[in-house]
């Protein structure tokens, strides 16, 4: 049986450790979507961010009382680049955040 390099989610905690795992996946997902879209330096796969948001979406699904209006799961877009900075991308340099 081959093995995926898909972390698996961690077994289910209840109560307040719920509401801490929660916590702690917003900040880990909020530090690497900015070493992704700000540094552009990711420190994980695409695949092991997806698990990171799936395994907060899930918690927040199973208690929607955990869900905070700044949580990655209620956004729609991120950090705002210039289009001149994303062209220079294209070319091999870094994109900027429009100021």
């Amino acid at each position: 049986m081959s093995r995926s390099n898909v972390p698996t989610r961690p077994p289910r905690k209840r109560g307040g450790d719920l509401e801490k795992r929660a916590e702690a996946l917003r900040e880990e997902i909020r530090r690497h979507e900015h070493a992704y879209f700000v540094l552009d330096q990711p420190e994980i796969s695409d695949a092991e961010f997806d698990a990171l948001v799936l395994d907060l979406r899930r918690i927040e699904e199973e208690r929607p009382d955990l869900i905070t209006a700044d949580s990655p799961t209620q956004r729609v877009g991120g950090v705002a680049f210039s289009t001149s900075a994303c062209v220079l991308r294209l070319a091999g340099t870094s994109c900027t955040a429009a100021s």
